[in-house]
C-alpha cells in the first residue's frame, strides 16, 4: 500500500497584511480535494475549490466553536473542541488556528458594544433559522451598527441571488421588510456621503 502524499505547502497562500486571498490561485497549487480532506469528510460542503479555501480560513482566522448533537439541529452527533481542530488543520494545511485572530482583527475583542471603537456603517443581517446567527450581532450597537433579524430567514435568504432563492412574490412579510430596510438605511448612507459637509468658522 502506498502512503499518502503530503499535504502541500500553503507557502504560496500566506497572505500578507492588507491583502486578499485569491481563491484561483488555489488551483495552481493543485489544491483540489483529496479524498480524507476537511471537505471531502463532509466537513465544509463539498468538492469545490472554494470549499477548499473555506477550510483553509477556518483553521486559520475563522475559527466557528460549532458542534452537532442531532437533537437541537438535523446533524450528526459531533463535538467541537480547539485540540481536534488544530490536529485536522496541522494534517490538512501545516497550520494552526488563530481563535482570537477574528476577534481583535474585526474589533469584537471585548465585545459587540466596543465595534463602534473599531468600525461604523454596518448591516448584521440575520436569518434566525441560520445557525450561524448564534454568532453574529443581533441588536443594534448604534445608529450605524445595524442588526436586522428575520425570524424565518435563512442563511443568505436576504439576498436574493444564486445559489440563495431568487427575489420573489413568494417570499415572507419578513424577508421583504429586511431588504426594504437594507436598502434605505444603505441609500441613506450614500446620501450622507453625497452631501457636502461645510466646515463652520
Amino acid at each position: 500500500v502506498a502512503a499518502p502524499p503530503p499535504p502541500p505547502s500553503f507557502a504560496p497562500l500566506v497572505v500578507p497584511h492588507g491583502s486578499c486571498l485569491d481563491v484561483s490561485r488555489l488551483e495552481a497549487t493543485g489544491l483540489a480535494v483529496r479524498p480524507g480532506s476537511l471537505a471531502a469528510r463532509g466537513r465544509v460542503g463539498g468538492p469545490k475549490t472554494a470549499n477548499k479555501a473555506w477550510d483553509y480560513l477556518a483553521c486559520t482566522e475563522i475559527v466557528h466553536p460549532i458542534a452537532a448533537n442531532n437533537v437541537s439541529d438535523m446533524f450528526p452527533p459531533q463535538t467541537w473542541s480547539v485540540d481536534a481542530l488544530s490536529a485536522g488543520c496541522r494534517r490538512e494545511f501545516h497550520a494552526a488556528p488563530r481563535p482570537a485572530w477574528m476577534p481583535r482583527s474585526m474589533g469584537m475583542a471585548r465585545g459587540a458594544a466596543h465595534l463602534a471603537d473599531a468600525t461604523s456603517h454596518v448591516i448584521f443581517t440575520n436569518g434566525l433559522l441560520d445557525p450561524w446567527s448564534a454568532q453574529s450581532v443581533t441588536q443594534n450597537v448604534s445608529s450605524t451598527l445595524v442588526a436586522i433579524n428575520i425570524p424565518d430567514g435563512s442563511h443568505h435568504s436576504d439576498l436574493g441571488a444564486p445559489p440563495n432563492p431568487d427575489v420573489s412574490e413568494a417570499d415572507s412579510p419578513t424577508l421583504r421588510a429586511a431588504r426594504a430596510q437594507q436598502l434605505a438605511i444603505l441609500k441613506g448612507w450614500l446620501e450622507e456621503r453625497a452631501t457636502p459637509t461645510v466646515a463652520v468658522a
